[in-house]
């Protein structure tokens, strides 16, 4: 059975081509490839920082479910609108 190899690619190394009926050759097998992840101590750092700050979050709602369950949470309403306005104008200049 004829077959043709193309080898497309003059920075790799020569290709060996062996017939199909030829026996493979017994070899012990390859060492088993393990996956790694190493990060870095920025990245670490970030992952502290994005925990304390879910935790700081955490704690604001809480305070401020409880204020609302109690009625003691005043709305400001100048402030709200403000934040409103100019989250609409950022918006509409990207």
């Amino acid at each position: 059975m004829p077959f043709r190899v193309n080898n497309n690619n003059p920075a790799s190394a020569p290709l060996s081509v062996v017939p199909a009926t030829a026996k493979p050759a017994e070899t012990t097998p390859p060492a088993v490839a393990q996956d790694g992840l190493q990060l870095s101590k920025s990245a670490d750092t970030l992952s502290r920082i994005a925990e304390s700050d879910a935790a700081s979050r955490s704690q604001k709602v809480s305070k401020l479910a409880a204020a609302g369950k109690s009625g003691s949470y005043k709305v400001e309403s100048a402030k709200v609108s403000h934040a409103i306005v100019d989250q609409a104008i950022a918006a509409s200049q990207k």
